[in-house]
């Protein structure tokens, strides 16, 4: 990774001292290191058009908010994409603008991210964006610092979010609402960034008190002495969620159907081959060496993502009960722009990914 794109610094109050003005532990400084490799981004959007014109006529590029989905790393090893008929690109966006702007002047055809990005482009009419298919839920865990017992004892302290309108955010201010808190009057909500970028601002100033973490960062949060006060999903008391999707622009999914098709059934492919037991080792050691971070936390980073009711979703299936959760939750913290009355089928299309499973006829 090129670290100086990252500059801490800039950021984060108090980096290099701790509240007591000491220097942070060789742990702490471990686990700083496999954040700044989570932070690590892709190629460039030209140099994936250069790639994409070398390739062919048959290339989808597909870009991601976070890491890359891991059973498309899977399909790009295992030559399942091109079983289907397609090669597929993948980039990192470097933020949510970039992944927005790829998706709408379709330098990118298929985005990988969190079930708000879609939600927010169609809300705001910016484009007709359809969802394809799903991946898994929402993972998150609130993560404490280790003097924080409850909920409650929140009041009064600093929480570090990712953005304003995340998914995660609102979930957030659910959990605060449900005990009578209220940000910006009973706490504080502050920007920070991506996981890794907040995990770091909690071990170097501990009066940032809380935040929202999924694996492989509550685990490393974990590893550095915090601790988690639950679930996302049961903290807020919406049992399920609908955390990742892939969308596409509905234009251009329809002129491409069998390439939407091919692409739904080598991610549904390998994702049963991720989900194996008896792929577990091999799929643990793909996960360690594609995010860089030691063996232990791959380990409980494959079983949180397995065994989570709301980690990864038998066949990559859309969570349609989940989603209208997502939907309640959006509208209550983020009033749409657009007046229009929207159905479930205003996002979600379905066909694409009925007729890709009947493409596909591997194990169960």
């Amino acid at each position: 990774m090129n670290r100086a794109l990252y500059k801490p610094s800039s950021k984060i109050t108090g980096l290099g001292k701790t509240r007591r003005g000491r220097s942070p532990s060789g742990l702490a400084w471990t686990i700083v290191s496999s954040c700044l490799l989570l932070l690590g981004v892709g190629v460039s959007i030209a140099r994936a058009r250069q790639f994409e014109h070398q390739m062919g006529a048959n290339m989808v590029q597909v870009i991601s908010s976070s890491q890359i989905p891991l059973p498309i790393v899977v399909a790009n090893a295992n030559g399942l994409f091109s079983k289907y008929g397609i090669m597929v690109h993948t980039e990192k966006a470097q933020n949510a603008d970039e992944l927005r702007a790829s998706i709408l002047d379709g330098s990118a055809n298929i985005a990988e991210t969190p079930i708000e990005v879609p939600i927010s482009i169609l809300d705001s009419s910016l484009a007709d964006v359809v969802i394809i298919m799903g991946g898994e839920g929402l993972t998150g865990e609130l993560m404490v610092q280790s003097n924080i017992k409850s909920v409650s004892d929140l009041r009064g302290k600093t929480i570090l979010i990712d953005k304003p309108d995340s998914m995660d955010t609102l979930a957030l201010k659910k959990i605060l609402s449900l005990k009578k808190l209220d940000p910006g009057t009973d706490c504080d909500l502050k920007v920070i960034g991506p996981g890794p970028e907040r995990l770091q601002a909690m071990i170097f100033n501990k009066e940032y008190a809380a935040t929202i973490q999924e694996p492989p960062v509550s685990i490393l949060a974990k590893h550095a002495g915090m601790v988690s006060l639950g679930p996302v999903s049961k903290l807020m008391k919406m049992s399920r969620s609908q955390g990742m999707v892939a969308f596409t622009q509905r234009q251009w999914a329809r002129q491409h159907a069998s390439w939407v098709k091919g692409y739904i059934a080598a991610y549904v492919e390998a994702q049963r081959w991720l989900m194996n037991p008896a792929n577990k080792e091999s799929a643990i050691e793909l996960m360690a060496k594609q995010s860089r971070l030691p063996a232990d936390v791959s380990a409980e980073t494959y079983i949180a993502k397995l065994k989570n009711p709301n980690g990864w979703a038998k066949d990559a299936e859309f969570n349609l009960k989940g989603f209208k959760n997502d939907l309640k939750l959006w509208r209550e913290f983020k009033p749409t722009i657009d007046k229009r009355p929207r159905r479930v089928g205003d996002f979600y299309d379905s066909s694409f990914y009925r007729q890709a499973l009947l493409m596909f006829n591997g194990p169960e």
